[in-house]
């Protein structure tokens, strides 16, 4: 499929098509092409788990293709070298469509109690980060949170009421 291809359609289509393995990406905002570059995902997993390659247009106008397992994915992040995604394969299964649908669902309704959908965000604005020495991963939401910052705004960007880590 093409790397403009829009996340929410596509999780739905597959769906449709009783296709399972990427349900888990239910309710992300963006294209295919971004999630690749930065490896997008949530508590249940990320895209690179759903991968099989990627065929992208190098900046030097040379067409490359990379399989998963040559891109080193990280928490939002990848070696994928500065590029444009022009197509993805994805590693997926046929399944009860009734199934699929229903992960769809849970997953959908899982952000939604927990994120502003309603919002018009990219998503989570800030990553994770690690603190000190122990090498834990903190929620930028909760820090934001903490700080105060819910419900702030700055001209037209607002943090959310909802989850600190969408800006609107």
């Amino acid at each position: 499929m093409g790397g403009g291809r829009d996340l929410f359609g596509l999780v739905h289509a597959l769906s449709r098509n009783a296709l399972a393995g990427f349900e888990h990406m239910a309710g992300i905002p963006g294209t295919i092409g971004g999630a690749v570059r930065m490896n997008a995902g949530g508590a249940p997993g990320d895209l690179a788990q759903s991968l099989e390659s990627v065929q992208v247009l190098l900046m030097d106008g040379t067409e490359r293709r990379f399989q998963r397992d040559e891109l080193a994915f990280r928490y939002r992040g990848s070696d994928l070298p500065p590029c444009i995604v022009t197509s993805v394969v994805l590693e997926l299964h046929e399944d009860d469509p009734v199934a699929v649908r229903q992960r769809v669902v849970e997953f959908f309704a899982r952000k939604k109690a927990t994120q502003p959908m309603a919002d018009h965000s990219a998503g989570c604005a800030f990553r994770n980060p690690v603190l000190g020495d122990t090498g834990e991963q903190v929620s930028a939401g909760r820090l934001i949170d903490e700080a105060g910052l819910k419900g702030c705004s700055v001209g037209g960007a607002r943090v959310s009421d909802h989850h600190a880590n969408f800006i609107s």
